[in-house]
């Protein structure tokens, strides 16, 4: 009888423990965000940790307008990477950061660091806690498993499906990077590796003990991004910018996927899915692939009981979940007039613009639009009535992004604010006040943490302090006291001309040149050590100076065995004087166009310098003040597309020689915000010498066409074209210039630099 008692209370304490911790993004396996901490109201706060580095989000914002569509105010749906997200065992903090590449372990009680860890890419998704381990994937391909209280490595598995790198959103990622959680369900570590379907995408499941490959399942043609979930028999798989898809856990055969709004976010309660945002901000809820059962009007769902939280643009309210799904019919029917009647009036207020631009009487317009408008305010009350019949409450509240449930309060992130709410009456309790957009929260072991785009994470509790106190790391202005290297930076850059794009550093040591080319330049520097100890030093070295990350990568790699895609880097030079690598393969990674490689000869006898030289396949290599350099012209093969039609014969032809398989060479900025919509049919994009225009609204965006780094960009009011179907551009580049036309007259912007050369009337 005692020993049945104490295996009861070792049972009921650890499903206590359970309850108090947050293990993984959104408490478990479902993302339910609901946890039984009770927090108390009002809170304090106890501490405040600033982050060395801001986010460094994945994705840029979408675009603001969506014409083709008739869509406006359009929503992000892949924001899993817009705050650190915390996990914690109930006495240690957990975060990955997408800035510096490192995962953290955070003391709860006084908010310092315990250790950090450095992973060869962006860690974009919140670490998973398990048996004393903390688990998480990044953008190296690479799933990590390390000793939760040491931060020590345990195993490394490589779930990247090919070995290539490329540049992808200004970072060198692997063309497979983990972009799922690392979920772990039944005793299975479930992730993906890879985003781009032709690349070769994998699933699979991992003994998260030893790491060894239980089941992997590839080429699942799917892109997935955001975190996983299950269910007892499913695994459903978000996707970013699609629908999510559902695969049966057991036999990993792929059931397919939901219909309705796509979106990174998801949440599993009861047997259905609730997923979304889509563009316009909808949940949809579906048990089935083909069966959506309700649609909602808002951003984040959680689930307690027979009670749905759900949070929109403009309130919180409480849902009582079978009566919505019950009166769901009568309101799609009403969704789909409202849609038909909204489409209507958008393409009324644009023929209205139209109409007043040729100095047109507009008022017969107004009128059928004011009529539509009238119509759609009754059909939302009809909304409005029914959705009344479900609801419990409501409470107006704007600018919100994130939301938990921890017992019977809700909170509610928003703009510089907290908010915790009554679940059962809806009534605000109490607020406090944070700095940033709260993406991120956590409740375990009676406190609440708050994570902020920022870089800010709060840790507040309902017992008042003394006083609260801020940790920050903070940089150092110079880490290398005596940097011998400065000099070869300078006469590096002066040489080349070059103060921004990617440069990769061989042979880079402890990071001496990699320190000073940053400081003298806007490069984003690539560097390459084979000695895993000066790797380890470098990083703590850049990253005290608040340059590891974005500006300066560091990779303990040989030299011979190099990874990058080809063509891509601006820069290359050998820095420790060791000619490792092949002239030929140094030769492969400088784009067209004007790259360079260089390598100090006076570090290298000129008898081993020449021969290295002369093993080079066809390269011009020349020799002039100690240096060996080289810089890359256009290579056979290679063509333009300099109007919209290719050429000025409208030939559709850009002479390129292409040789298959084809393969992403980069992908990334400038992104969605400031383009035109592709269904739009705006003008074609140009390229010439290297360099590629991007059509944009109302401006030209030039782009590196080897790497994706942006070179300039420059407004031109008037200039955007919708419907360029199949005759006409007004956009045309030359070897100096690109000529936009703009209303009633054409700019010529410099090619190299944006600026305006000349203005035809």
């Amino acid at each position: 009888m005692r020993t049945l008692l104490s295996l009861f209370t070792v049972l009921l304490l650890s499903a206590f423990l359970q309850a108090e911790s947050w293990p993984t993004y959104m408490h478990d396996s479902r993302r339910s965000g609901n946890s039984s901490v009770t927090l108390k109201s009002p809170v304090y706060l106890q501490w405040e940790y600033i982050a060395q580095y801001k986010p460094a989000p994945a994705w840029p914002p979408p675009a603001k307008t969506d014409y083709w569509h008739r869509e406006a105010n359009l929503k992000p749906r892949v924001t899993y990477d817009r705050a650190f997200h915390i996990v914690s065992d109930g006495k240690t903090l957990y975060f990955g950061s997408s800035a510096d590449d490192k995962v953290y372990a955070i003391d709860a009680a006084s908010g310092k660091e315990l250790w950090t860890f450095f992973a060869d890419g962006p860690v974009r998704l919140a670490p998973t806690v398990y048996k004393g381990k903390i688990y998480f994937g990044a953008d190296d391909g690479k799933v990590y498993c390390l000793n939760a209280a040491t931060g020590e490595p345990v195993w490394i598995f490589k779930g990247a499906e090919k070995e290539r790198m490329i540049p992808g959103n200004e970072r060198m990622i692997s063309v497979s990077p983990v972009r799922t959680s690392v979920l772990i369900y039944d005793d299975k570590a479930y992730f993906c590796a890879g985003i781009f379907p032709n690349e070769g995408v994998a699933m699979y499941a991992l003994d998260p003990q030893s790491g060894k490959v239980i089941w992997k399942k590839s080429d699942i043609v799917v892109s997935p991004q955001g975190y996983m979930l299950a269910s007892d028999d499913k695994l459903f798989v978000p996707t970013g910018r699609t629908q999510p898809y559902v695969f049966d856990r057991k036999n990993v055969k792929r059931l397919g996927s939901f219909d309705g709004s796509g979106g990174a976010y998801a949440l599993v309660a009861d047997n259905t899915l609730i997923y979304g945002p889509g563009d316009l901000g909808q949940l949809d809820m579906a048990a089935k692939c083909d069966n959506t059962i309700a649609t909602f009007n808002g951003v984040q769902m959680l689930v307690s009981g027979n009670t749905s939280f759900l949070r929109s643009d403009n309130e919180i309210s409480a849902i009582n979940r079978n009566k919505y799904v019950d009166n769901y019919g009568d309101w799609e029917k009403i969704a789909e007039k409202r849609s038909d009647l909204a489409d209507n009036v958008w393409d009324l207020r644009e023929k209205r613009k139209v109409a007043l631009a040729h100095h047109q009487d507009v008022s017969y317009i107004d009128e059928r639009i004011d009529k539509l408008l009238k119509e759609i305010e009754k059909m939302d009350l009809q909304q409005e009535s029914i959705e009344k019949g479900g609801t419990n409450w409501k409470l107006p509240i704007k600018n919100t992004y994130s939301m938990i449930l921890a017992g019977n309060t809700l909170v509610v992130g928003g703009e510089n604010i907290i908010t915790l709410i009554d679940a059962k009456t809806g009534k605000v309790m109490s607020k406090a006040k944070v700095e940033g957009k709260v993406y991120g929260l956590a409740a375990a072991d009676g406190h609440l943490y708050v994570s902020t785009d920022l870089g800010k994470i709060y840790n507040f509790t309902d017992s008042k302090p003394g006083e609260s106190f801020v940790i920050a790391p903070k940089s150092i202005e110079n880490p290398y006291k005596n940097n011998d290297y400065e000099q070869a930076a300078q006469k590096i850059l002066a040489k080349s001309g070059l103060q921004k794009g990617y440069c990769l550093l061989l042979g880079a040591g402890e990071g001496e040149l990699a320190y000073a080319l940053a400081k003298k330049s806007d490069l984003q520097i690539i560097a390459v050590e084979s000695d895993a100890s000066k790797v380890a030093k470098a990083r703590a070295a850049l990253d005290r100076a608040g340059l590891y990350g974005k500006r300066i990568a560091y990779f303990q790699m040989d030299a011979d065995k190099l990874p990058f895609t080809k063509n891509f880097a601006d820069l290359v030079i050998i820095g420790n004087g060791k000619l490792t690598a092949s002239a030929d393969q140094v030769v492969d990674f400088v784009k067209p166009f004007g790259g360079m490689a260089f390598i100090g000869g006076e570090m290298i006898g000129n008898s081993d310098l020449n021969k290295w030289i002369s093993s080079s396949q066809g390269a011009d290599w020349k020799v002039e003040d100690g240096w060996a350099y080289y810089e890359k012209g256009s290579d056979p093969g290679y063509g333009e597309w300099t109007h919209q039609y290719a050429d000025a014969g409208n030939t559709s032809s850009s002479m390129d020689q292409i040789k298959g398989p084809m393969q992403i060479q980069w992908f990334g900025r400038p992104g969605p915000r400031k383009m035109i919509n592709r269904h739009s049919r705006t003008v074609a994009p140009l390229f010439k010498d290297g360099r590629l225009f991007a059509p944009a609204d109302n401006r030209v965006i030039a782009v590196n066409a080897y790497n994706g780094t942006v070179l300039w960009e420059t407004e031109v009011p008037g200039s955007r074209l919708l419907g360029a179907l199949k005759d006409f551009s007004n956009r045309v580049v030359t070897d100096d210039a690109i000529y936009v036309g703009a209303k009633d007259e054409a700019v010529g912007l410099y090619v190299d630099s944006g600026k305006e050369k000349i203005r035809i009337k």
